[in-house]
């Protein structure tokens, strides 16, 4: 009665499972498992054997004899794979000899491959490279030219020409170092540019600019075909000077982001009956140079602004306070890591459309729910946007009155109306 015995209750499944296992008989031989050792564990049986997976390889068969001849052929030597290789050496040189590549080959990897592969994988990586050129002339670039101040004890200027790619990051194309900005050393920067990247008369080329003393010039006797967009900043602050009101800067931006001619019109005249000489002030600055109603079409780019130059500027502050030769050492190097850093995001794109473009469809659908549509049976469409805006649009051609499919970087991502014309 004075002891206490705890009762354990044991399922009939469990029991019988105890049974079998105590009459089990061990049937693998041990000298496929490790020897134990105190404080040794496993996880699976597997890992406990001889052979389990780890960091070493064990050698089953091995049979020191050969009796066949050597192999130069490797089945993952495709023309793919070849085209990785040999891509740098291919697009720097596109005269690079085939007997040269198989010559590497042999030598490297003892390999012999036939010159149609190699000719094919050579053809491959010229072809990648005339893609991306071929797409820079499609889309017509926009370069951003700029000087700015050397801050350590070294004086000077540094003049800069900056690029911008589909995902807004700024392109750093070429930089200089001058004593000062003028018509001498402006000639001499866009001289080389045209050479570097052979923009001939630069029909091919906008430039973007803070509209710099020479500078203008320069542009107009280099490459006379070349367009030339003022940044709006520059012209603001020089517009603001008299004409300050916040109710005057919000009119001003407005005329520079219209996208067509009527639309710059209206907005001009609301900015007139505000103050009529703000409004004659502002045209005193061509057009053509800072409004999107009057950008020609072949640049695909809705900047108004030099933004992205600037912010190269800034990228750079720290070594442009260093001595010269040390500052263009390290410029070389952050734009290579931020070259390369921008070619692994861009292998990641999970289509040929960048996340910006998305993005930007998808912000158009949401803005297209206020649009009605009228549909001509054809390509045709006339989208009514709201109470007043009405515009005619070609889906085929990609085109509209509006013109901001004509000036997107982008002709994959429509504006809201073209977007509302897809849709349905």
């Amino acid at each position: 009665m004075g002891n206490n015995y705890e009762i354990v209750e044991y399922n009939a499944e469990v029991l019988q499972l105890y049974e079998h296992e105590k009459e089990r008989v061990v049937s693998d031989g041990l000298e496929k498992f490790k020897e134990l050792e105190m404080g040794m564990t496993f996880k699976t049986i597997q890992e406990a054997r001889q052979d389990g997976k780890s960091a070493t390889f064990k050698v089953k068969t091995l049979k020191p004899k050969h009796t066949c001849g050597d192999s130069f052929f490797n089945p993952l030597a495709i023309y793919h794979t070849l085209a990785v290789y040999f891509k740098d050496e291919v697009q720097n040189n596109p005269k690079y000899p085939i007997k040269d590549m198989r010559g590497i080959l042999e030598k490297k990897f003892k390999l012999n491959v036939s010159r149609f592969k190699l000719k094919r994988a050579k053809t491959m990586a010229l072809n990648k490279l005339e893609g991306f050129e071929g797409r820079m002339k499609k889309f017509e670039p926009i370069i951003g030219l700029d000087g700015t101040f050397l801050k350590g004890k070294c004086k000077g200027q540094l003049l800069v020409a900056v690029g911008q790619d589909s995902m807004n990051h700024f392109y750093q194309i070429a930089w200089a170092v001058v004593e000062k900005e003028n018509t001498r050393t402006w000639t001499w920067f866009i001289q080389l540019l045209r050479i570097s990247l052979e923009l001939k008369n630069g029909e091919t080329v906008t430039f973007m600019s803070d509209m710099q003393m020479g500078l203008l010039d320069v542009v107009a006797n280099v490459l006379p075909e070349a367009h030339h967009r003022f940044c709006v900043r520059h012209i603001e602050s020089n517009w603001c000077k008299k004409w300050r009101s916040g109710e005057e800067k919000k009119l001003m931006w407005w005329c520079a982001w219209s996208t067509y001619e009527e639309e710059f019109k209206d907005t001009l005249k609301v900015l007139g009956k505000v103050d009529e000489d703000s409004a004659s002030d502002l045209l005193h600055f061509p057009v053509i140079k800072w409004c999107r109603a009057y950008f020609d079409t072949q640049c695909k780019n809705l900047m108004v602004d030099n933004n992205f130059t600037e912010s190269f500027n800034s990228w750079i502050l720290e070594a442009r306070q260093k001595p010269i030769i040390k500052m263009l050492e390290e410029i070389r190097v952050k734009v290579m890591n931020m070259l390369v850093k921008n070619e692994k995001v861009g292998r990641k794109w999970q289509n040929a459309i960048s996340p910006m473009a998305m993005k930007l469809y998808n912000d158009y659908r949401l803005m297209a729910t206020n649009c009605t549509i009228e549909f001509n049976g054809d390509y045709g469409y006339e989208v009514k946007d709201g109470d007043t805006d009405t515009h005619t649009m070609n889906l085929e051609l990609k085109k509209c009155t509006c013109r901001l499919w004509d000036l997107a970087w982008n002709t994959m991502s429509p504006f809201h109306q073209g977007t509302f014309a897809i849709k349905n």
